[in-house]
């Protein structure tokens, strides 16, 4: 693997972050978010962790997936599996039959972080738009 996937794939999990910040404050009451840059990656990366856990959890508990963090792991520093340790990990026969999974994990989290910006809005600004 080269430097491209891993940080790809760093992208991809603090995108929830930067959705939520998105659509968390109402951006037509200022035409600038002056928010220090430090600051709005934090929240971001924070919320990021959150919504990913939450919905790592609930894929675990209720739909009976399996987290390896090995293979976690081994996708960020870009190590390669050998083909025999590949035909151990029914994680890789799985992706074989089901390829979308991971897409359909990277937008439930998105998802989940515009419900929660839009949740978070409405319970501080009551009525408001």
């Amino acid at each position: 693997m080269n430097i491209a996937f891993p940080a790809v794939l760093l992208f991809l999990f603090l995108s929830p972050g930067f959705v939520f910040h998105r659509f968390f404050q109402a951006r037509e009451i200022r035409a600038a978010d002056l928010t220090p840059f430090s600051s709005t990656v934090l929240m971001a990366t924070t919320v990021a962790v959150v919504v990913n856990a939450l919905v790592m959890y609930v894929a675990i508990c209720w739909a009976g997936y399996q987290f390896h963090l090995g293979e976690f792991l081994r996708l960020f520093i870009g190590g390669t599996s050998a083909a025999t340790e590949v035909a151990l990990f029914p994680i890789y026969r799985r992706l074989n039959h089901f390829p979308f999974e991971p897409f359909w994990f990277f937008f439930a989290t998105n998802v989940m972080a515009i419900i929660a910006a839009s949740f978070w809005r409405f319970a501080v600004c009551g009525t408001c738009q």
